[in-house]
């Protein structure tokens, strides 16, 4: 209310689900993935109403809207009311036109109110929903901690009954994510997955979107490369994880351009990962860093570098974003979440990406330049990378440690779940991939 005062607002609309979930604190199963319920919000300055399906208001809901008076109309009023609304507005609407739906509009206009005094700006909710709270943010900190122990332990497993090069497997891309589920279920407070699982084997990883369908899926063979993109609503908090893995025997270990073009991704991924910027930076800047080292070998990828992350909320979240694109244009806040996920893609071989999810900290320096604030990232996601896929030789050793520092959280915060959830299988492949890599001295 305060940003409408300031904008000589009367009247705001809000029919972005995740925009309403957010400003009245509910959540709800109306879209798969997405923990939304169908509705609009109204704001006046001294009234805030919600259109449901009342069907859907449980009892517990109804004691907490009306606790904070909100009113509660049914979902088919919205466009009886809304007219009347508008027609008592002396002041301006806040209307986004580029997300709000035609119909919104038209009643709007059919009310008699003048188009001039639309404020046609984004709405003030998603950047407040954007930058979270403590309580959002120790919620993103400790499901990421469950969610990595439910990935740890299925690529454990699936590195053990993966049949070996040259046997017959019945294991396809579909039956693996069917098993990735399974384990996520298994966690506190899980609620569902927060997006279609992606699990591409071998060339279908180069698809960048690639979603396996039944009958239709590949099977999943120790000697290609394996990229899985997934992720978990719990009740405090949404995870997105993308890790690239060789299940392979030595017998059969990966080419030196995959492990090269693995190994650029990562290089591009820490960059990004242990930057420092001033206040007021935005994606588009922050998007060379994890694309450098990629470019040093005439490699890309088409597709954003990160995207917001909703806390117990749509897995895609703005308005911020790293990219090229006009979201990735928003200054990046304390207490934003982001991804940080590059990738390249060898079409009709292999894909290759790695995506953790940040939250962007302010931290003291030694210095303070012009007095402003400068961030850096918190890393949330806590699956180790693979040790088997990196050439060492290319990586230089501020980047191993890196490595090591981040493997050594995943090993005390995630090794303490797998050692209470008794899962030995996970542990020792953690234990493997969190070992300490030896720094070599480099001469430059």
């Amino acid at each position: 209310r305060q940003y409408m005062r300031q904008n000589s607002v009367d009247l705001l609309i809000s029919s972005g689900l995740d925009e309403v979930a957010w400003l009245y604190n509910i959540r709800g199963g109306d879209i798969p993935y997405n923990p939304v319920v169908t509705s609009y919000a109204i704001l006046t300055l001294d009234t805030a109403r919600i259109y449901i399906r009342l069907a859907q208001v449980t009892e517990d809901v109804k004691k907490h809207l009306t606790a904070y008076n909100v009113q509660i109309h049914p979902y088919d009023s919205f466009f009886t009311d809304l007219p009347l609304l508008s027609a008592a507005v002396t002041g301006k609407i806040w209307l986004d036109q580029g997300t709000t739906s035609t119909a919104t509009l038209t009643t709007i206009i059919q009310s008699g109110f003048d188009l001039n005094q639309i404020h046609d700006k984004s709405s003030p909710i998603i950047l407040a929903k954007a930058i979270k709270n403590e309580t959002e943010l120790n919620g993103m900190r400790n499901c990421h901690i469950r969610d990595a122990a439910a990935l740890v332990s299925w690529i454990a497993w699936l590195e053990e009954v993966l049949p070996l090069e040259g046997q017959p497997s019945t294991f396809t891309e579909c039956s693996a994510g069917d098993e990735l589920e399974k384990k996520r279920s298994q966690q506190k407070d899980y609620v569902s997955l927060s997006f279609e699982t992606i699990i591409g084997s071998g060339s279908n990883g180069a698809i960048i979107h690639y979603t396996p369908e039944p009958s239709k899926d590949a099977i999943v063979e120790r000697s290609k490369l394996l990229l899985v993109d997934s992720g978990g609503q719990y009740f405090d908090g949404t995870t997105d994880v993308t890790r690239t893995f060789w299940l392979g025997s030595d017998s059969y270990p990966p080419s030196p351009f995959e492990i090269r073009a693995y190994t650029r991704v990562l290089q591009g991924h820490i960059a990004l990962a242990r930057s420092v910027f001033v206040f007021g930076t935005d994606g588009k800047v922050l998007d060379v860093f994890a694309r450098t080292p990629l470019w040093t070998d005439g490699l890309d990828y088409r597709h954003g570098t990160g995207h917001g992350v909703g806390s117990f909320l749509n897995v895609h979240e703005g308005p911020h974003g790293i990219g090229t694109r006009a979201a990735a244009g928003e200054p990046l806040r304390a207490g934003m979440t982001v991804t940080n996920e590059p990738g390249y893609y060898e079409d009709g071989e292999f894909g290759v990406r790695i995506e953790n999810v940040m939250i962007v900290e302010s931290k003291e320096r030694e210095h303070k330049f012009g007095g402003k604030e400068y961030l850096s990232f918190e890393q949330v996601t806590l699956v180790p990378y693979q040790r088997r896929l990196m050439d060492l030789g290319l990586m230089n050793n501020h980047e191993i440690e890196w490595v090591n520092e981040y493997h050594k959280q995943c090993l005390d915060k995630v090794g303490r779940l797998l050692e209470e959830m008794k899962d030995e299988r996970g542990l020792r492949y953690l234990k493997r991939e969190c070992a300490p890599i030896k720094i070599e001295v480099k001469i430059s």
